[in-house]
């Protein structure tokens, strides 16, 4: 009899799986819903903002490679709500629905997910294996294919560490030594190792920031020797060996004012280049801000663009980087980025307009206490006067960079620089 009903569930289970699969294969997007303009964080990172009904759409791969994802509401008339949810095959058909109000946590009516019922608690289980196996086993379409860049021969072995430099959350940076017995920053993953999506775009950034300084050996790019992983193996630590910049962030200078004008105008001068060989390489940054801006130590200005963690590729082998999907710093953002609509290069330069509005006033045009009201005032807000010691050339190329439609916005690095000149 025990034998028989094991047999009847493994039958069942060959369709179910068949079922969830064909089922999560057509789904692109999951869907929220909540208050309207509410801003939705997906494990700590921006999905968007809800329209006006309340609902917004999240790429799936944004979600479906996690057991649990942690999901942050932020709304300027609710309080912030954080809720953990289980990721099960219910989570990819049916919409969540997070519903704000005045009590301090969520209540879990609020949080409405269902999960299949057909056969009962036995073959939800099955259905839960089959799509883990799903994940793993899928091919995806010619279109979708990632395309992962090819790794160099060298390894994470040949670098002799000297010391630590800075730890952050995905990476720690150390100087080293190469075989050259050249002094470089190397670059290792610490955390996330796991995370597939992150892994490629950690290798991305080196990737992507060797190509642009092959083309354009004298774009203010740092300088990238090798990337790839410890060892040679496929599964080995992911490292990058680039230029170690003896110098401090753009950040360290807006917040001390200690430059000149002409010194400031210079190194908006060399962002554009930066910009400008990275868009003719098809890599779009979208993470511009003073703290990814190296201003070396040097008698004359001279700049390093760097961290091109969530930068766009030409060829989207990133899942997590793909058209629309909201990343960056909230105060650099442009309007289309938090909206979640499709990008261009003008991404970078609205977030080189807000960049250059800070070095010159001291501070970013739009800030906030939450979020929301930032992203608010990204769309609606019009750019706050400036003082007038920001020169007008400046002041009219910073309007012009700014306009919340991308579509008025100076179409090349070449217009930019008219402002300057």
């Amino acid at each position: 009899m025990i034998l028989a009903i094991a047999l009847g569930i493994g039958i069942l289970a060959i369709p179910c799986k068949a079922l969830y699969a064909n089922a999560q294969s057509e789904i692109e997007e999951v869907e929220f819903l909540t208050k309207p303009g509410s801003a939705v964080f997906i494990d700590g990172s921006l999905s968007g903002i809800s329209n006006s009904d309340g609902y917004i759409n999240v790429p799936i791969h944004q979600i479906s490679d996690a057991n649990a994802i942690q999901v942050r509401v932020e709304h300027r008339d609710y309080r912030t709500y954080e809720r953990t949810i289980s990721v099960t095959g219910a989570t990819f058909q049916n919409p969540i629905v997070i519903n704000l109000s005045s009590s301090k946590r969520f209540n879990n009516s609020y949080l409405r997910v269902s999960i299949f019922s057909l056969f009962g608690i036995v073959i939800v289980a099955f259905l839960f294996i089959a799509g883990k196996y799903f994940k793993n086993n899928h091919k995806m379409s010619s279109a979708e294919t990632p395309v992962i860049p090819p790794k160099n021969k060298s390894s994470f072995t040949e670098y002799s560490i000297l010391s630590k430099i800075a730890q952050g959350g995905v990476a720690t940076i150390y100087e080293a030594k190469d075989k050259a017995n050249r002094t470089i920053a190397l670059k290792v993953m610490t955390s996330y190792l796991d995370d597939e999506d992150m892994v490629n775009k950690f290798i991305g950034e080196g990737w992507a920031m060797q190509k642009i300084k092959k083309k354009f050996p004298d774009a203010p790019v740092a300088m990238v020797y090798d990337y790839g992983r410890k060892g040679g193996d496929p599964n080995g630590v992911p490292y990058i060996a680039m230029e170690l910049v003896e110098g401090k962030t753009l950040s360290f200078f807006i917040k001390n004012n200690v430059l000149k004008t002409a010194q400031k105008i210079e190194i908006i001068k060399q962002l554009i280049h930066a910009l400008d060989a990275s868009h003719q390489c098809n890599v779009l940054h979208r993470d511009l801000s003073p703290d990814n801006v190296l201003v070396k130590d040097s008698s004359e200005i001279s700049i390093r663009l760097i961290d091109f963690g969530v930068a766009r590729h030409e060829i989207h082998w990133l899942k997590g980087t793909s058209v629309g999907a909201a990343f960056g710093k909230p105060e650099y953002m442009a309007p289309e980025q938090i909206e979640g609509k499709e990008i261009d290069f003008k991404v970078d330069y609205y977030s080189l307009g807000i960049l250059t509005y800070a070095l010159f006033v001291g501070r970013a045009p739009f800030t906030g206490k939450m979020m929301y009201d930032v992203f608010e005032q990204h769309i609606k807000a019009q750019v706050p006067a400036m003082p007038n010691k920001v020169p007008k050339n400046v002041q009219r190329m910073i309007y012009a960079l700014l306009q919340k439609d991308s579509g008025k916005r100076p179409n090349s690095a070449q217009k930019i620089l008219e402002h300057l000149n």
